[in-house]
């Protein structure tokens, strides 16, 4: 009997460790960064209440500001957040510009951020205050608007799914296993996305094209730091780690199955931030004279996204 009760209570223990683990992302990651992530966009629909037309360093406060929410949109790319909607809002506030046919026209279908983006620094980035436009400012204050209540919305969606992850506490039995096991498999599927999405399109597609629009932010090309923040959220979930919390992470479970994959994939990681913080600020600048550093960050970040998807995967399923 003694053999059958250790088992049971070492299974017991792990999907303790589970539940711990899926507490502090969702309430200690994921949650903090939306609430942020809401701040930083509501200061950006004051800053772009402030500008006014010839006056430079207003114009250049709200380019702060848009920049201060794009990091935490970036960081907040990586977290699923469940809901019927969010897909939707997500797209409607972050969609690069896309030329689609429709009817007899050409429709360009642009996210939120991007019209913000570009009205603010212009088609070819340099716009100064004076050429903005009472057009212009009306448009800003109706997009940020719109924007603030979106990001309300995800806000929302984060805070259901800390509240639905403490119920974890108080399932029992193989429910409880599985519900945990979904929930891991989640966010190492989010991770690979991210993954996906930075070497696809954030990467590849404007390697092998000279036309510059290609870029996630073409007009204030902050492409860089956007790949940056993408690797930052993949991190947090991995080490469980936001800021100066520090937490249970997919690594505690990675550690327990498999020590050196656990250190893979940290090292993977730590990699191809490095590989990204070589390249110039200026993205647009790394693809005209620096493409060899653009080519080995995306070797790093195709180590991380196998890593990933051929070892990580297959443990948090079969845990």
């Amino acid at each position: 009997m003694i053999p059958v009760l250790s088992s049971c209570s070492t299974s017991q223990d792990k999907v303790n460790t589970q539940v711990k683990i899926i507490d502090n992302i969702e309430s200690h990651i994921i949650l903090p960064t939306h609430q942020l992530l809401c701040e930083r966009v509501m200061d950006l629909q004051a800053a772009v209440g402030r500008i006014e037309i010839g006056d430079d360093l207003s114009l250049l406060q709200a380019r702060d500001a848009w920049f201060e929410a794009r990091e935490l949109w970036e960081q907040a790319e990586g977290y699923r957040v469940s809901g019927s909607n969010a897909g939707t809002i997500r797209s409607r506030m972050d969609n690069r510009p896309l030329q689609i046919s429709e009817g007899s026209g050409v429709v360009l279908h642009i996210g939120e951020l991007q019209l913000v983006e570009s009205i603010l620094w212009g088609a070819e980035g340099v716009k100064v205050s004076a050429e903005l436009t009472d057009v212009d400012l009306h448009r800003l204050e109706a997009i940020t608007t719109n924007m603030v209540e979106q990001s309300k919305q995800l806000l929302m969606l984060a805070r259901d799914a800390s509240s639905d992850a403490a119920t974890f506490r108080t399932q029992t039995g193989e429910a409880r296993s599985n519900a945990c096991q979904r929930k891991l498999k989640d966010y190492v599927e989010g991770m690979i996305a991210v993954t996906n999405e930075i070497i696809d399109e954030k990467i590849a597609e404007s390697f092998f094209q000279s036309d510059l629009t290609v870029l996630v932010d073409p007009y204030s090309d902050n492409t860089k730091f956007d790949i940056l923040n993408n690797i930052i959220s993949i991190e947090n979930l991995y080490t469980g780690r936001l800021d100066l919390h520090k937490g249970l992470g997919i690594s505690t479970v990675v550690e327990q199955q498999d020590s050196e994959l656990d250190e893979r994939v940290r090292r993977t990681i730590e990699e191809s931030k490095r590989a990204i913080n070589a390249l110039p600020e200026s993205y647009s600048m790394a693809l005209a004279h620096d493409r060899d550093a653009v080519l080995v960050a995306k070797v790093k970040l195709q180590s991380l996204q196998e890593l990933l998807t051929v070892q990580l995967l297959p443990i948090v399923t079969q845990i």
